[in-house]
């Protein structure tokens, strides 16, 4: 059920960004606010996966999209890593690893201008929602 609700909001969060109906910035951003809603401590570290497939020769497209976001993105003060993995066997299945210092740094890095100039666009190439999943250090 959880995975359902990601799944909704981050559609929802690709389409407004792509129909430039809500910015990436807004106080209710979903991806924020499930941050928030499944990591135990905001101020810690924390991992977040998004998934997402583009629509069939869209891979380069994807690509190109993300690579000024990346660079940027690696500049921010709280991103431990930011990552966009191709699956070797389907190049339609993107994954993007990132690793917060913080639910605070994730908040911000929504509302930079090269986060919303990639979801402005996103919606031309991703062929359904992304999946997002947080995960947390164990054994601590």
């Amino acid at each position: 059920m959880k995975r359902c609700v990601l799944a909704t909001l981050c559609l929802a969060l690709v389409i407004a960004g792509s129909t430039g109906l809500v910015g990436a910035g807004e106080k209710d951003n979903p991806i924020v606010e499930a941050a928030k809603a499944s990591v135990a401590d905001p101020k810690k570290p924390f991992t977040m996966v998004v998934m997402v497939e583009v629509k069939e020769g869209q891979g380069k497209a994807l690509e190109d999209l993300m690579k000024p976001c990346i660079a940027a993105t690696r500049k921010e003060k709280g991103c431990i890593a930011y990552d966009l993995n191709r699956d070797p066997k389907d190049a339609t299945k993107y994954h993007v690893y990132e690793r917060w210092q913080s639910v605070a740094a994730l908040e911000h890095h929504m509302q930079t201008e090269h986060i919303k100039t990639l979801l402005s666009k996103l919606g031309d190439v991703v062929a359904g929602p992304p999946e997002v999943k947080f995960y947390v250090v164990a054994g601590e």
